[in-house]
């Protein structure tokens, strides 16, 4: 048990001292107010307030947790024994800066709030993060902020007391196209065909054809060697199925397709399964088409459907969020960029959803990823060993610091083929050196 005195019960502060102590140091906390039970209290603490309480170790207040703004404050980085962090603390501090007002200024992700800095879908870009502008994005500081408070306390109390990190290995498989060619009716393959073939494309229409006819696999139908690359370690397999209406960026096989039921069927027989929000629904004001949406998969699955991913990784804060928990949703998976890898919210351990503008916790969870297939070769157009080299970096960086090493893929670019070759080398050898070394 840790005990944090403070003034009052701020919620920000209750917030994030659970996420520092209990999700990622694995201890338990409790937030007095009390100031004589806490300096006669046998357990070790720290004094969150105005001034000092005591000869334990203090860090003086700041406002970001000890009021309801939602302005963005004015940031000054401060550098101590190789880290980062933000908010000059004062004198008397056990750390130089505020690692708790820095990391809920990570975690809330308070810059996403009322932003008009946008791309072209409507999602906040990489660049214009806080952490990105520092070079922080591809170190998960909340993490490091909480290994220094650990270590402090250790330091200050003589004796050991929290866990080392331990980093745990998911890999999601987002399933926006079942198939290139199969089952997606004579009209529509008929017509592909054709335009390759007008158009010069003879290599692809040879491609289509051949598959057509039973004489090649599809190119993205890699099912079963996802299922032989994970055997043995299902839990650590996730996938999610986008099972919205035909519109300009939802491409699926309609959800009626008695093959792709019977897919999901399969799938989610072995695998955790969720849904893939189409890019609709996650453009929809209302709950209907992602309620509409859910409905579909648990009618396929038989089972109640917890966990989603935004199609597009599109996330506005906090209407997508909210959106979630009205149709019943507790765990989402969207926290990452699609444009940069790294720590979106500081942080590869999963956390509760903070909405800043009801100043609550809600039960949603929240679990990041730190790169996505596209991300590598798309937007930074990473040949397969620089890849390999990016993701064993993040890797290593959440074996040091502990969380959740999770990582998106898709059926398509795992078919070694054209724009994607050497990308299924790529997620084979990731993924199984990270269930053998350090991915538990």
């Amino acid at each position: 048990m840790i005990l944090i005195f403070a003034e009052q019960k701020y919620p920000r502060l209750e917030y994030i001292s659970q996420l520092i102590f209990r999700e990622i140091l694995g201890s338990e906390v409790n937030i007095i107010t009390d100031r004589e039970a806490f300096l006669n209290s046998p357990f070790p603490g720290i004094c969150y307030a105005t001034a000092p309480a005591g000869d334990g170790l203090y860090m003086g207040s700041h406002s970001l947790l000890t009021t309801t703004t939602r302005e963005m404050p004015p940031l000054t980085a401060v550098s101590y024994e190789g880290e980062t962090g933000f908010f000059p603390a004062a004198p008397g501090s056990f750390l130089p800066f505020d690692p708790f007002a820095s990391a809920f200024l990570a975690v809330s992700r308070l810059e996403e709030y009322g932003t008009e800095t946008r791309d072209q879908h409507g999602r906040f870009p990489a660049a214009a993060s806080f952490l990105h502008r520092y070079g922080l994005l591809s170190k998960a500081v909340v993490n490091r902020w909480a290994r220094l408070i650990a270590r402090a306390l250790e330091e200050k109390y003589g004796q050991p007391l929290f866990a080392p990190p331990a980093c745990q290995l998911l890999t999601t498989i987002d399933v926006d196209n079942a198939w290139a060619y199969r089952h997606k009716g004579l009209l529509k393959n008929s017509a592909t065909l054709l335009r390759k073939i007008f158009t010069g494309n003879f290599s692809a229409a040879s491609e289509q054809f051949l598959v057509l006819c039973c004489k090649r696999e599809d190119p993205y139908d890699n099912y079963r060697f996802i299922s032989t690359v994970y055997k043995g370690n299902e839990e650590k397999l996730m996938y999610f199925f986008l099972l919205g209406d035909r519109a300009r960026y939802d491409k699926q096989v309609t959800w009626r397709n008695r093959h792709l039921r019977e897919l999901i069927r399969q799938t989610a027989a072995s695998f955790l399964t969720g849904i893939h929000p189409s890019y609709s629904a996650g453009k929809d004001p209302t709950t209907r088409r992602l309620c509409m949406e859910k409905e579909r998969l648990e009618q396929i699955t038989g089972t109640q459907i917890s966990a989603s991913r935004q199609h597009y990784l599109l996330l506005e804060f906090p209407r997508t969020y909210r959106k979630l928990l009205e149709a019943g949703l507790t765990a989402d998976y969207t926290m990452g960029y699609p444009d940069a890898t790294g720590f979106r919210a500081g942080t590869a351990t999963p956390f509760f959803f903070y909405d800043l503008e009801k100043e609550e916790v809600t039960p949603l969870k929240i679990h990041p990823f730190v790169a996505m297939d596209v991300t590598l070769r798309q937007y930074l157009q990473l040949s397969p060993r620089d890849a390999i080299s990016t993701l064993n970096a993040l890797h290593a960086e959440v074996k040091a610091t502990g969380g959740l090493f999770s990582t998106i893929w898709h059926n398509e670019s795992l078919n070694d083929r054209g724009f994607w070759r050497g990308y299924k080398m790529v997620f084979e050898r990731l993924n199984k050196e990270g269930i053998g070394n350090g991915g538990s």
